[in-house]
């Protein structure tokens, strides 16, 4: 028996229309193509979601502060370097390393390592943090970073204008050593009490606000040294690096990673009301192929070629059911860095660069075969798992992950075969037009594909059973294949 999977899209993006210019551009249907939402479009803010924890000795604490050191003087150095038509970018360089600094800036960074590690905070949070190797949440290590940003910033610009690098505009907070200390000694502690589901969740609490307030203060702040880029970049600096650094983190365990939603029905009248624009959008019905003792759909890939562009070639691309009932996994970071290289794990982050390692290095050294599997496995539940608030929507997903860089969503528009499309079922709402429309390019592509049928379906209510069917147009042109 058929199985088919379906697709809510809507008309505008399927259908394509005139651009800014006025000129018309083809759509999704006409160019047979798929689009892969990077985690950030998605509806729901949890896509993707792990209990990321840091638990480490002191080594890999350091070493955790020096990255954080590490890109915050990369990017200091990329905005002084800004030029005038130059676009700031605030993605960082996470698989930066130290080694690869260049005789020019290699002198500067050791200067900054050892100003930053000669204070006593830094110090103090370091043993604090690591201490019996307690879990540090995310939000907690967003919250921690955040309070010492300003020792990090102050260590950056200040060896950055020593030096014949540049400046840039930035005063530290004028406060002597005592009240530094004292200031510094309500958070140091916090960390030392007991770890209570009620701690952990006021960590979660504030910085969801001390964010959203920070946003707002710097929203308004007004930079007159600077204007333009520069300027853009110095206030990412300041306000969001922290949390640009946590984030990027992910990107040393995981691959990036994109997804294509469909649904096993397109019955329920709310999803059509949501995803299919108030019933005004085309829900497209995939005829699924069975591959490998499982559903799949033939898409056309990128893949990189030795000259570092992207190539595209068909691939049986899996199906996977979502999950509502599946819990968060709880990720231990430091154990989890499958996307790092053998050598910046040994070098970078398990050692102190000489003969010390850390307590925690004993799986680089493992020979458990199943162990990158297990480490990928776990990844790929976290992709396809959801809040069972959103079990109505019995989910499907294809998806697309990639160390190769997506970031362009043209890159992330895949190619299906023509022969793989069942049909069209128009919604209770969608305009005639768009009807015609639709139909009008499917007759290219019939000819073009030398297809002899097409089915067309119109979505209605059927009062009975108090969900939304469809059944099937007759288009003249269009011989149809009832399913």
């Amino acid at each position: 028996m058929d199985k088919f999977l379906y697709r809510f899209r809507p008309a505008a993006r399927l259908l394509g229309g005139k651009d800014a210019q006025g000129i018309e551009q083809p759509g999704e249907l006409e160019n047979l193509e798929i689009y892969f939402a990077a985690p950030d479009q998605l509806n729901d803010p949890l896509e993707g979601y792990r209990e990321v924890f840091w638990a480490g000795d002191s080594l890999l604490w350091k070493n955790l502060f020096k990255h954080y050191l590490l890109l915050l003087a990369l990017k200091s150095w990329e905005v002084m370097m800004l030029g005038a038509d130059e676009k700031y970018s605030n993605a960082l360089q996470v698989r930066a390393r130290i080694a690869s600094l260049t005789p020019a800036y290699a002198p500067c960074f050791a200067t900054m390592l050892e100003t930053l590690f000669a204070d006593s905070v830094i110090q103090s949070y370091i043993a604090a943090l690591s201490k019996e190797k307690r879990r540090c949440y995310q939000p907690e290590l967003i919250h921690h970073l955040v309070r010492l940003h300003p020792i990090f910033l102050a260590v950056v610009f200040q060896v950055n204008k020593n030096t014949w690098i540049g400046s840039l505009p930035y005063e530290s907070t004028a406060e002597g050593a005592e009240e530094k200390n004292a200031r510094y000694s309500v958070e140091l502690a916090r960390i030392a009490q007991p770890d209570t589901d009620e701690k952990r969740i006021g960590y979660y609490r504030e910085v969801a606000i001390d964010k959203t307030m920070l946003d707002i203060m710097m929203g308004k702040a007004k930079h007159v040294e600077l204007h333009g880029q520069k300027a853009v970049g110095v206030k990412s600096l300041i306000r969001e690096f922290p949390h640009l650094f946590v984030k990027s983190l992910d990107e040393l365990m995981y691959p990036k990673w994109y997804v294509a939603c469909f649904m096993e029905e397109c019955r329920n009248s709310s999803i059509w009301g949501t995803y299919g624009e108030n019933h005004k959008a085309i829900c497209l019905k995939f005829k699924i192929d069975n591959y490998q003792a499982g559903h799949s759909l033939k898409l056309k890939v990128p893949k990189e070629s030795l000259d570092d562009s992207l190539l595209y070639d068909f691939k049986n691309m899996p199906f996977q059911a979502v999950s509502y009932s599946r819990e968060f996994s709880h990720v231990d970071f430091f154990r989890t860095m499958g996307n790092t290289s053998p050598e910046a794990l040994l070098q970078d982050w398990h050692s102190d660069g000489e003969l010390s390692f850390s307590s925690s290095c004993e799986w680089l050294f493992s020979e458990d075969k199943q162990a990158t599997a297990r480490h990928f496995e776990k990844f790929n539940a976290t992709l396809t798992s959801k809040l069972n608030y959103w079990e109505s929507e019995k989910e499907f997903r294809i998806v697309l992950r990639s160390n190769m860089d997506l970031r362009e969503g043209a890159k992330r528009k895949l190619r299906y075969k023509f022969k793989s499309l069942d049909g069209l079922i128009f919604g209770i709402a969608t305009p005639v037009a768009d009807k015609i429309k639709a139909i009008e390019v499917i007759k290219v592509l019939c000819s073009k594909y030398k297809r002899k049928t097409f089915n067309f379906y119109q979505a209605y209510y059927d009062p009975a059973s108090k969900a939304i069917h469809y059944d099937l147009l007759e288009v003249p042109g269009f011989p149809h294949k009832p399913t």
